[in-house]
């Protein structure tokens, strides 16, 4: 964003992508947390995806994480957040 004077020269020019980056770490936190409580042990996140161990449990579905990691932190209403949920591991792994 640019903050200009009264001429509308430019006197401070910021670049937005930290704040971005930043937000988007707070929403994926908060959807870390919210999977963790659930029951879905995160045990490692790479950018802005999860690797969780889950109990051999058929109620632990990529689709729960997924509405975990979606939910979105209460200062972000109305955010729309989509996920992609899907496995690349062995059967019955969820990532």
């Amino acid at each position: 964003f640019v903050v200009a004077d009264e001429r509308g020269r430019p006197l401070i020019v910021h670049n937005c992508e930290n704040a971005t980056q930043a937000a988007s770490r707070d929403i994926l936190v908060y959807g870390m947390k919210a999977a963790d409580e659930a029951g879905y042990t995160v045990v490692l996140h790479v950018h802005d995806e999860l690797i969780c161990e889950t109990p051999d449990d058929p109620a632990y579905t990529a689709e729960g994480l997924a509405e975990h990691m979606t939910t979105g932190a209460y200062w972000a209403v109305g955010l729309p957040l989509a996920t992609a949920p899907g496995s690349s591991g062995p059967p019955g792994s969820i990532i």
